[in-house]
């Protein structure tokens, strides 16, 4: 976890101010402990992409949270296809069989 003054010096390309405005526009996620704003790494990550759109990019600041958010529904997609694929694998090899032909069936019809 990093403190405001300690993501903003690591981002280096945001000011203090610009991150309490994105944790206020929920861009980015923080706790607050006592009087302070800890940061994840996630949402350190989260930051540095913003700074990459704003920066090297030239993102609007409306564009930012549709794309942010297509992020998030992207990020959501892979942990639910790998749950799945986690739990095709613990099946039995018949099991496994069926749904690799149902989903190679389905691909070639789409």
């Amino acid at each position: 976890m990093k403190t405001l003054a300690e993501l903003a010096q690591a981002a280096a390309r945001v000011r203090a101010e610009e991150l309490e405005l994105w944790v206020s526009e929920g861009w980015v996620e923080a706790t607050l402990v006592e009087t302070e704003w800890q940061f994840t790494e996630a949402a350190e990550a989260r930051v540095h992409l913003i700074c990459d759109l704003r920066h090297d990019m030239a993102v609007n600041d409306e564009a930012i949270p549709l794309i942010l958010d297509l992020m998030d529904q992207l990020y959501a997609t892979r942990r639910q296809l790998k749950a799945l694929a986690a739990a095709v694998e613990a099946q039995p090899e018949d099991i496994r069989q069926l749904v690799q032909e149902a989903v190679t069936a389905k691909a070639k019809s789409i």
